[in-house]
C-alpha cells in the first residue's frame, strides 16, 4: 500500500517536472516568428553597413555625398547591388561646421536591440553602431567627417 502511494506521488511529481521544463522552454525560446523578424533585423543591419560602406566609397572618389543611392557603385563582394537599397531610405542633410555634410540612413526594425557594452573599440564599428536600435522607424545620423574614423 505505501509502495503505491509512492509511486503515484513520483509519476505526479515527474509529470510536475515535466510539464515545468516545457512551459519554460517555450518561454525562453523565441517563436518561429519572432526568430524571423529578428533574422531580417540583422539582414537590415547588414544592408545599413553595406550602403554606409558604399556611400564612404563614393564620397572617397569624388568628394562629395551622393544625391542618391542610385548613384551608388556595388561593392565587389555584395552581389545585387541593389537588394540593399529596397529597405533603406537616404537623406541628405544641411552641412554642419566641424562636421561636414550630413546625412541620414533609415530604415524600419522589428525589435528593439541594444548594445548596452559597447567599448571605444567598438566606436569603430559600423555593426556595432547600426545594431543599437528601437523597434519601428530609425534613422541613423552621419556626416562625412565621420568617414574612416570612430562611429559614435
Amino acid at each position: 500500500m505505501k509502495q503505491t502511494i509512492y509511486r503515484k506521488i513520483f509519476l505526479y511529481l515527474s509529470i510536475a517536472v515535466v510539464a515545468a521544463v516545457a512551459v519554460l522552454a517555450v518561454i525562453a525560446l523565441d517563436s518561429p516568428k519572432v526568430a524571423r523578424e529578428k533574422r531580417a533585423d540583422d539582414q537590415r543591419v547588414s544592408q545599413l553597413i553595406n550602403v554606409y560602406s558604399r556611400i564612404e566609397q563614393y564620397y572617397n572618389l569624388n568628394d562629395e555625398l551622393p544625391e542618391s543611392l542610385d548613384q551608388l557603385s556595388p561593392l565587389p563582394h555584395s552581389g545585387d547591388p541593389n537588394e540593399s537599397l529596397e529597405t533603406i531610405e537616404y537623406n541628405l542633410k544641411e552641412k554642419i561646421q566641424d562636421a561636414g555634410q550630413t546625412f541620414e540612413l533609415c530604415t524600419e526594425f522589428n525589435h528593439e536591440n541594444k548594445v548596452s557594452n559597447r567599448t571605444e573599440f567598438d566606436s569603430f564599428s559600423p555593426y556595432s553602431y547600426f545594431n543599437d536600435h528601437p523597434a519601428g522607424y530609425h534613422c541613423f545620423h552621419l556626416s562625412e567627417a565621420g568617414f574612416g574614423k570612430a562611429i559614435i
